[in-house]
């Protein structure tokens, strides 16, 4: 019941953290930090199908150990901190 529990938890953080990605997102300027924008975009998409994956997939088993879901955590605070780099990035860019 525990691993439901967290798995339910991990799949709703990933999905809000997507909403309130796409809620501030603003295009670059700079071609390279779209580049940037579209991976970190593509990870944090993939964040929640991993989890989703790992809620009817690893929940079950009942093993502690959680590749998919360790998969999209990763993803997911990857792809926040770089739309975050970016995002830091280009307000110092428009400041200067």
């Amino acid at each position: 019941r525990l691993l439901y529990r967290t798995s339910h938890l991990y799949l709703m953080w990933a999905s809000l953290l997507n909403l309130i990605v796409g809620c501030y997102f603003t295009d670059s300027v700079s071609r390279s930090r779209r580049i940037v924008q579209l991976i970190s975009s593509v990870m944090l998409l993939a964040s929640p199908l991993l989890m989703l994956a790992g809620f009817f997939i690893e929940s079950p088993i009942g093993k502690v150990d959680r590749p998919l879901c360790d998969v999209g955590n990763y993803l997911a605070l990857g792809g926040a901190l770089l739309h975050f780099g970016t995002t830091l990035r280009t307000a110092h860019d428009r400041n200067s």
